[in-house]
């Protein structure tokens, strides 16, 4: 007897949840569809894409911190050549003024006594006396050659000649 009152309100319950699903109150997924082994084809779908964006991300974010990691290094290769052209500039600036330098001392040179600037150039180290010399005129640089000890011109010429 309880067993047909319990079959009839299990029946009643199920004509009842019918009912509201059909009128819209309740949603009833199928059966077939609530179970969790049993995905549509548009879930599978899905699922196979959502793994593909998944390994694309993957193989991206690798990319991404390769190119990152290249990018430092490049980074820091920029940044070191960019200090090799400051001190390059920086020696070449120096150069530039030790030319101005002596291009000033020659112009004295010139204008003065081939024997009194003979006399000073004497003292002086070969190639700095040579770097004068190169910048005055012919003649000037040879009456001060004349003027030199014999010694001293002779080597100031041999020098003079590997250079050129």
């Amino acid at each position: 007897m309880w067993l047909w009152i319990l079959l009839i309100v299990l029946f009643v319950a199920v004509l009842v949840f019918l009912l509201l699903n059909f009128l819209g109150i309740v949603q009833m997924p199928s059966l077939g569809m609530s179970l969790p082994w049993s995905r549509s084809p548009a879930e599978d779908q899905e699922q196979t894409e959502l793994e593909n964006l998944q390994q694309e991300k993957a193989v991206l974010t690798a990319d991404l911190a390769q190119l990152s990691s290249r990018l430092q290094d490049k980074d820091a290769q920029i940044a070191s050549l960019e200090s090799e052209i400051q001190g390059l500039r920086s020696e070449l600036d120096k150069i530039a003024l030790q030319q101005e330098n002596i291009t000033s001392m020659a112009s004295v040179y010139g204008k003065m006594d081939p024997q009194a600037a003979a006399n000073i150039l004497e003292k002086m180290p070969d190639e700095e006396v040579l770097s004068i010399l190169e910048r005055l005129k012919k003649d000037q640089a040879a009456a001060i050659l004349a003027s030199l000890s014999s010694d001293k011109a002779s080597e100031l010429t041999r020098i003079w000649v590997r250079r050129e």
